[in-house]
């Protein structure tokens, strides 16, 4: 008898160490998707404001050396989503973010 009341109790142990492991998985899952989508949010503002600021400068002062440089910070911008876009694209048909196929 005891020893069954043993081998239920490392059984359960067992069940319950997989169902913690698996809660942290789900909650380390959930903060990196909430650490992309601040991150694109970030950039999409980024873009927005810096298309907004070189639209109104060559409009108000032509093509100058401050609105080239500031459209080619925009594309740079515009460029580092794009290829975010795909990097998480690619990770949710895998089923894992980028930060997870890389441990």
């Amino acid at each position: 008898m005891a020893g069954s009341f043993f081998a239920l109790h490392i059984e359960a142990r067992a069940d319950a160490r997989e169902v913690a492991e698996d809660f942290v998985n789900r909650v380390r899952l959930t903060a990196n998707i909430r650490r992309w989508a601040v991150l694109r949010l970030i950039l999409g503002l980024v873009q927005i404001s810096g298309a907004a600021f070189s639209v109104g400068l060559i409009v108000h002062s032509g093509v100058t050396p401050l609105a080239i440089a500031a459209v080619i910070v925009t594309g740079m911008f515009t460029g580092t989503s794009i290829w975010l876009f795909q990097v998480w694209k690619r990770g949710a048909q895998s089923n894992t973010l980028p930060r997870d196929r890389d441990r």
